[in-house]
């Protein structure tokens, strides 16, 4: 049994078709890994600047130095929540317990994650992604007032 011959003119069509095919298809994935990362880093931007305007307002200083205040930040940061467009804000102290949470019975229990210890060792900004109680997500932790902490220490 013979193989079909085929025109030259049918063989160039056919390698140019496949050569567009793959270009088409790498520029599909280079693109989309880049629309990716762009989306990722608005979204850790976003959250970033919602946890430093959050640290930053009076209802949760508050809370955060006087335990009786708890109630407030937790129908702040519901205000919040519904503001910004973002599913839950949880604010915790510096011992890493949670002072809000949208699951109010996890009031009072400690953060859980494991990515949350250099806010609490170093002070330091950061966002991350890990598994809590409310699922995976992308967390951003910022420290209350760095200069309110910096002169307790003085």
């Amino acid at each position: 049994m013979k193989l079909p011959q085929f025109k030259l003119t049918t063989i160039i069509i056919l390698f140019v078709c496949c050569v567009v095919l793959i270009s088409l298809l790498i520029t599909s994935l280079l693109a989309g890994q880049s629309t990716g990362r762009t989306i990722e880093n608005s979204l850790e931007e976003k959250a970033l600047t919602t946890a430093r305007a959050a640290a930053e307002t009076e209802e949760i200083q508050n809370g955060l130095q006087d335990p009786s205040a708890a109630e407030a930040v937790q129908q702040y940061t519901s205000t919040i929540q519904e503001a910004v467009s973002v599913y839950f804000v949880v604010v915790m102290d510096m011992d890493g317990i949670r002072i809000s949470h949208p699951d109010e019975a996890l009031i009072g229990e400690a953060f859980v994650g494991g990515d949350e210890t250099r806010v609490l060792e170093q002070g330091e900004e950061y966002t991350s992604r890990a598994a809590g109680t409310l699922g995976e997500s992308l967390r951003a932790f910022t420290p209350e007032k760095i200069i309110l902490r910096q002169e307790a220490f003085v």
